[in-house]
């Protein structure tokens, strides 16, 4: 808010700046003392996948206890993937390339588009009311969805940056500040084989949303430069915040190759190493998905090379990782796993032994759920809704952050102080809610 003071020793209200002072004070003590809004509920979405129905399901539950499902389970294509992005929920189906956009207040679905299973679909990317990007297995070329018309189109090579050479391919994307995010996989000889590569496995390309060209990260060498990762080749969804403006990924390649958890700072596009270190030996074989929970602190997992396992620990920047395993499941890797800041919980989904959900609280690790909470297949992917009836940050790629707010007490002796000072209600200016992006 911007306050316009003066010199004023005693002030006198006129009758337009008492009425409107009045009603700014009758207004500030009908607001709740918190956000959001109480009663108020945030979900959680989960994907799976059915190998007998031959498709994915999607389905919903509150962030609070006792985390039962609200609504029934959506059909999408296989081996599903999830992205949340104005008030829509993006299910991709990697297996038959469909995205089913499913509408989070009615919970069905809204449009189905359908690219086919030769498209291998991997990641999409909403970057405006009617576009968004996706990313394809084994390719650097970005698809340009047009969500009005439904046709895709190839956009840009992500592949247009200076590198050694190999084989390259696009991962998993992240949106911020009017540019897209993009991993990069650099091969030297097969798309299963980094071991013997020259110079950088990893980088993340950036694309200027509003131009569609690659952004020159360092334009002081020749060419256009990507930010090259300190770590091994990228993979899983990344992780911004906002304060500090940075972004986590695991750049951790495959088994044994030293990579780890690294972090990029958003404004200088360039990558300050990595906080979590694979050769440190504490993450096992191979470091996996993560969530942060603060600036400083997360949960990962990490898998042995004996069998694909994720073993779930706590973890920070000053400290490493912890000995102490929360959780463990075998013949599956953890997808990803969300942080809602509201509750302070970490939902990790499991596909091993059951196929389930698990709860923990995000400063101690105790896992809230006792017994296992079903899926009907091993899941595939999970993410963070926001409910458009909050006082909630949706933008592309940050998930849900409550606008803070103050007590009603505290905003009615704000309201007062204004009063009483004089201020004239045209020089105050209240900052509205950020609006949902449609």
């Amino acid at each position: 808010m911007l306050f316009r003071t003066g010199l004023v020793r005693r002030p006198r209200l006129r009758g337009r700046q008492l009425i409107a002072s009045a009603t700014l004070l009758l207004a500030c003590s009908s607001f709740p003392a918190g956000a959001p809004s109480a009663g108020a509920a945030r979900f959680v979405a989960i994907a799976w996948s059915d190998f007998q129905q031959g498709h994915g399901f999607v389905q919903r539950f509150a962030t609070e206890a006792p985390w039962a499902f609200d609504a029934g389970a959506i059909a999408v294509g296989g081996s599903p993937s999830l992205r949340f992005a104005g008030n829509r929920l993006y299910a991709v189906g990697g297996a038959d390339g469909s995205v089913a956009a499913i509408d989070c207040q009615s919970w069905s679905v809204a449009r189905v588009y359908l690219l086919g299973a030769q498209s291998q679909l991997l990641d999409i990317a909403v970057v405006g009311s009617q576009v968004a990007y996706l990313t394809t297995r084994d390719s650097t070329q970005l698809l340009r969805l047009n969500l009005a018309t439904g046709i895709a189109q190839q956009a840009l090579d992500v592949a247009g940056f200076e590198n050694p050479g190999g084989i390259l391919a696009a991962g998993m994307m992240a949106v911020d500040a009017g540019r897209l995010i993009v991993q990069v996989s650099r091969f030297e000889s097969s798309a299963t084989d980094a071991g013997s590569a020259v110079g950088p496995t990893g980088y993340l390309a950036v694309v200027d949303i509003a131009s569609g060209q690659l952004v020159d990260v360092d334009p002081i060498q020749p060419g256009i430069q990507a930010i090259a990762l300190q770590g091994t080749f990228p993979k899983y969804k990344m992780k911004l915040l906002r304060d500090p403006r940075r972004l986590y990924l695991s750049a951790s390649g495959e088994y044994f190759d030293e990579g780890g958890l690294e972090e990029v700072d958003l404004d200088a596009l360039a990558s300050l190493g990595l906080v979590i270190a694979e050769a440190d030996g504490n993450t096992a074989a191979d470091l996996g998905s993560f969530a942060m929970v603060a600036p400083d602190r997360g949960f990962l997992v990490s898998s042995t090379d004996f069998a694909p396992s994720s073993h779930l620990s706590r973890f920070s920047f000053t400290g490493g990782v912890q000995l102490e395993e929360l959780f463990v499941t075998v013949d599956y890797r953890v997808p990803t796993m969300v942080h809602d800041p509201q509750t302070h919980t970490v939902f990790v989904p499991d596909g091993g032994t059951t196929n389930a959900y698990s709860i923990f609280d995000a400063d101690t690790g105790e896992r809230l759920n006792r017994d296992p909470l079903l899926l009907g297949g091993p899941a595939t992917d999970i993410e963070l809704l926001c409910d458009p009836e909050q006082s909630c940050d949706c933008a592309v790629g940050y998930g849900c952050t409550p606008v803070p707010a103050f007590s009603n007490r505290g905003l009615a002796l704000l309201c007062l102080a204004l009063i009483a000072t004089g201020v004239a209600f045209g020089s105050v200016r209240l900052a509205s809610p950020p609006a949902c992006a449609e």
